[in-house]
């Protein structure tokens, strides 16, 4: 008795040695060490993980790649590396990755490496690089292999899908964008496909439209049900049937869309700006921006800017919301040096603690005394990025520097969020101390 206890001591060496290495080596904890050598009885000691760290390191992946690599795939530490892994690495090497590319690659799908290379590996991606068309440095391959190993499981049903695809009139470039943007289509039975195309013509979608594809991305989405309760939700403003189904051509994103966003979309669009009925039906896009954030800040500045006739022509709010977030600051506050902080405020007030009043003019060493937790919005022309940065690196009490929210020269300034530690030795700003008079600052609380 005493000697087989012995025994089993000298057996659990190995097994112990195991664990500390992938504790140690891949950053798992003990309990996940304990679940992967289970999971593989007749993984004995570190040898293999040893080699193919060394291995994944030798082809230029670093550590946290390393790491990430056989989080997302075990298995791989219990693989051959000259037998199985070496051929397999290579074959992707050969397509175009290399060295931290691949490591970066790999760090999030090496699942693709539990696949046979003769049987799925190399037919599959065959037949994806067919269908992708104009595909530079196999880019678009990369991408659609990242989106999950399951579209090169099996040669048959990809082959089988395509072919369906084809015979539906999807075909060419609608084909290859398809494949593109939603791959995991290829992998479904052929029944399951076919409803789903079906499902994209009964609401009007067209092969020859370049709207089919993100039309059979929404159908995949949603079910019948939640389709037919929100277009009824757009027939009850007065909506025809045709009408919305012109909607969902122009943009099939909007069913996907939360019915609350599209009835507050609607209410805001048709009783407050009053816009005739017609104008969404040409651009349903408008109500896929965000109220809160986009669409609501601009038409209160624009309401500005009418009231105060700034502008010698009526600016078309319609026509601000197709602009990027730096164009419309440049056109419609910066220019407007003498208005720029009531233009500002009413952009940008609803991100404001509502416990601090729009518009107040803080004094610069107030930042000191800010709550820990809080962000501290500053603008001045004065203020240059690393002069932020420099708060964070010289331990004034921020932690850092959350966004560069825009830049627009020295008309309006920069402004920027930063966010306090809080402590008892937060020293004072000294790096901000050299604003001029006039720079302004807002709180607003945020988290992260």
């Amino acid at each position: 008795m005493e000697v087989g206890g012995g025994g089993e001591e000298v057996d659990q060496e190995p097994k112990l040695a195991l664990i500390d290495y992938l504790v140690t080596s891949f950053n798992f904890s003990k309990s996940q060490a304990l679940s992967i050598i289970n999971r593989f009885p007749r993984a004995k000691s570190p040898d293999n993980p040893r080699a193919v760290f060394l291995f994944l390191q030798n082809l230029g992946f670093s550590t946290a790649d390393i790491q990430s690599t056989a989080r997302v795939c075990p298995q791989i530490l219990f693989t051959n590396v000259e037998k199985t892994l070496t051929p397999k690495f290579k074959f992707f090497q050969d397509l175009g990755l290399v060295g931290s590319d691949l490591g970066k690659f790999m760090s999030k799908s090496s699942s693709l490496l539990t696949n046979s290379l003769d049987k799925k590996l190399v037919p599959c991606i065959d037949i994806l690089k067919k269908t992708l068309l104009n595909d530079k440095n196999n880019a678009a391959l990369f991408q659609v292999l990242s989106r999950g190993s399951w579209v090169v499981r099996s040669e048959s049903k990809l082959s089988s899908n395509i072919a369906f695809l084809e015979s539906r009139g999807i075909v060419g470039s609608q084909l290859s964008r398809l494949l593109k943007r939603q791959p995991r289509l290829f992998a479904l039975p052929e029944s399951s496909l076919n409803d789903l195309v079906s499902r994209a013509f009964s609401l009007g979608f067209s092969v020859d439209s370049r709207m089919f594809v993100h039309g059979l991305h929404t159908v995949s989405c949603l079910s019948d049900a939640t389709i037919e309760r929100k277009l009824k939700l757009l027939r009850s403003f007065g909506y025809s049937g045709d009408g919305c189904m012109e909607m969902l051509k122009r943009a099939p994103g909007l069913l996907r869309t939360s019915e609350k966003k599209l009835k507050q979309g609607m209410e805001f669009f048709l009783f407050t700006v009053k816009l005739k009925k017609e104008v969404l039906v040409g651009r349903p896009s408008y109500l896929m921006n965000s109220l809160e954030d986009r669409v609501i800040p601009r038409y209160r500045v624009i309401q500005i800017m009418k009231s105060k006739r700034l502008l010698k022509k009526e600016p078309s709010f319609l026509c601000t919301l197709d602009l990027t977030e730096e164009v419309f600051l440049d056109k419609y506050i910066s220019k407007f040096r003498d208005h720029a902080e009531e233009l500002l405020v009413a952009y940008k007030g609803h991100m404001l603690d509502s416990s601090v009043k729009q518009g107040t003019v803080l004094c610069l060493t107030s930042v000191i005394h800010a709550t820990p937790g809080t962000a501290v919005y500053y603008e001045s022309p004065y203020v240059q990025p690393q002069n932020a940065l420099a708060v964070k690196t010289k331990g004034h009490g921020v932690a850092g520097v959350k966004k560069d929210l825009w830049n627009n020269g020295a008309a309006c300034g920069r402004i920027y969020r930063v966010k306090c530690t809080g402590g008892a030795n937060m020293a004072p700003l000294h790096t901000l101390a050299s604003c001029n008079p006039g720079s302004r600052l807002w709180f607003q609380t945020y988290s992260g």
